[in-house]
């Protein structure tokens, strides 16, 4: 399902800033540590600007619509599932 969402985003990206844009997202999957980079997004294009807006742009909706949840574990021995954000 998410692999199927960040498929669109990037058409909705290229739709956006540029037709000919390049676009690839990987999010880690499994266990991450804290302060372990989880996204990698690598976007080509030929004006500058448009590369950097495009990257903003599916970061920022990476985090509002993807549909990734995350299990917390704290100090107490407890843990929590939480949509990722």
């Amino acid at each position: 399902m998410a692999e199927a969402m960040l498929a669109q985003l990037i058409i909705e990206t290229q739709q956006r800033f540029d037709p000919e844009l390049i676009a690839t997202v990987h999010h880690g999957i499994g266990h991450m540590l804290p302060g372990q980079a989880s996204v990698a997004i690598h976007v080509a294009t030929a004006h500058r600007v448009a590369a950097f807006d495009a990257c903003r742009h599916l970061i920022e909706r990476i985090k509002e619509d993807l549909p990734v949840w995350k299990q917390e574990f704290y100090d107490d021995g407890t843990s929590l599932w939480l949509k990722g954000s």
